[in-house]
């Protein structure tokens, strides 16, 4: 059975009609249930540090990779989106937390339900979109875009943010949908836990504060854990995150526009972001972008011992994003452990950031995963997030276009059990 709801498309001045799966089709009977789980800023090398025996023990039992590499730039939201669509951020369209979207002339930010809820950001197909389009049930707790019609379609279940929900209050809704009926029960459930990052934020990665959030997520995942070993379901678990941490040094607070030139060709452009990179949109007459655009880009490049700065156009391949105008006219990426913003920005930076190259190991997070449809005690080279997806959809069962997606499912066929 299919719900219908009709909601206002952001592009249009029509109402569209927007799906949610309200009942698994009969094929799906027999098929495992998947369980992913993302802990926000959880580092590669936490479960070392930390020693959360529940994570220890996951780890053991299953599959691990030695670290997952996150996409650039290295933010909550655009990580999430190429962990639930397998595309690179430049495709699925959520280039950072807060960004300017030219062709849409309307700014995105995380904090912005009106944005946050607009399918109009959004392009590629979610997990929780493959799964409807195949008559799945899906159930989404906290999972960046799950709240936007994209596509035309909605989780079959989803959870508005809000962050102050207590583990608990999670776990028991997750638990809620494992014991639905056959044909109600979602097979593709997520649930997210932002605890570390805060504290990685706030206090630094190597931190007391953050032995603390690692080992209180550990503790929940045990409660949760014990929880569904008790319903007996054929369920792959997996846990991710989508990213890592660096130390800040807080003196290394560079302002971009300390020099009366920059400033003052800073008044011809948007800017968005602070830390470890920010995006220059220019905003003045289509005639005069390509002096502005150079003559900022050449005063900018001054600065090269605390930053780098790129056109859009010539963003290294490495990126995946050459020429995206979500990411502006020019990008800056810090030098770490540099904090560059404009003088908008005061106070300390964060004790703790995100954001670097990708090739920075402190940046990469975790996969860890156990499950009848995965190995057992292996461990496996570092790989890219964008890999996730195909393998998911290869445990539900689902089928995809390769061609839709930037992850490759070779990458991670060696993860499946033998059958």
């Amino acid at each position: 059975m299919t719900k219908i709801l009709f909601y206002l498309c952001t592009l249009s001045p029509w109402a569209l009609a927007v799906t949610q799966i309200e009942e698994n089709h009969p094929r799906f009977d027999k098929t495992p249930y998947v369980l992913l789980i993302s802990i926000d800023g959880y580092r590669h090398d936490y479960n070392e540090l930390y020693r959360p025996p529940t994570l220890i023990k996951l780890a053991e039992e299953g599959v691990k990779a030695k670290s997952l590499i996150p996409v650039f730039p290295i933010l909550t939201f655009p990580n999430h989106l190429s962990l639930i669509t397998g595309r690179y951020p430049a495709r699925h369209g959520i280039v950072a937390n807060r960004f300017y979207a030219p062709k849409l002339k309307k700014a995105y930010s995380y904090k912005n339900p009106k944005a946050v809820t607009s399918a109009s950001f959004y392009s590629g197909v979610p997990l929780w979109n493959l799964a409807s389009m195949n008559q799945m049930v899906s159930a989404i707790y906290f999972w960046p875009g799950s709240e936007a019609p994209i596509g035309g379609h909605f989780p079959s279940h989803y959870m508005p943010y809000k962050g102050s929900t207590p583990h608990k209050d999670r776990i028991d809704k997750v638990i809620e949908w494992f014991k639905l009926p056959l044909r109600k029960r979602p097979h593709f459930v997520s649930l997210y836990f932002s605890d570390v990052d805060s504290a990685g934020h706030d206090f630094g990665p190597e931190s007391k504060e953050v032995k603390k959030a690692v080992l209180k997520v550990d503790s929940s995942l045990k409660d949760l854990f014990g929880r569904l070993d008790k319903l007996g379901l054929e369920l792959n678990i997996i846990v991710t995150s989508d990213h890592g941490m660096g130390p800040v040094d807080q003196t290394k607070k560079i302002f971009i526009d300390k020099s009366p030139k920059i400033k003052k060709l800073l008044k011809s452009f948007r800017i968005y972001g602070m830390g470890s990179g920010v995006f220059f949109y220019y905003k003045g007459k289509a005639s005069k972008k390509s002096k502005a655009v150079k003559t900022l880009m050449q005063e900018l490049s001054k600065s090269t011992r605390f930053y780098k700065a790129y056109r859009s156009q010539n963003l290294p391949a490495r990126f995946h994003a050459k020429g995206t105008l979500r990411m502006g006219d020019i990008i800056v990426m810090a030098e770490p452990p540099y904090f560059v913003g404009t003088r908008r920005f005061f106070g300390l930076p964060p004790k703790g950031i995100h954001g670097y190259e990708t090739n920075r190991k402190e940046m990469h997070g975790i996969f860890m995963a156990r499950g009848p449809g995965l190995k057992k005690n292996l461990t496996v080279p570092g790989f890219e997030s964008i890999h996730v997806y195909p393998l998911i959809a290869k445990l539900l069962g689902l089928s995809f276009s390769p061609q839709s997606i930037d992850g490759d499912f070779l990458k991670v066929k060696g993860l499946l059990a033998d059958r």
